[in-house]
């Protein structure tokens, strides 16, 4: 119900986030954490998502991946 961190798979998801005033106060949003990936990384099986899944560990926990 308040999400730290916000993925979107379109790329002016945080501006729909951010612009929006109905989620002003949601903690994503004040925390700017709201962030874009390409889906298709991560929704069609095969090699590539394992790089997905990287993206989603550098958002997750950016001090790791320097």
């Amino acid at each position: 119900r308040d999400p730290q961190v916000i993925i979107s798979v379109f790329p002016d998801g945080p501006a729909q986030f951010t612009s929006n005033t109905t989620f002003k106060d949601i903690a994503a949003v004040k925390g700017n954490q709201v962030f874009v990936i390409d889906g298709s990384l991560l929704d069609t099986p095969g090699p590539r998502l394992t790089q997905g899944i990287n993206q989603l560990a550098k958002l997750f926990y950016p001090k790791l991946f320097p």
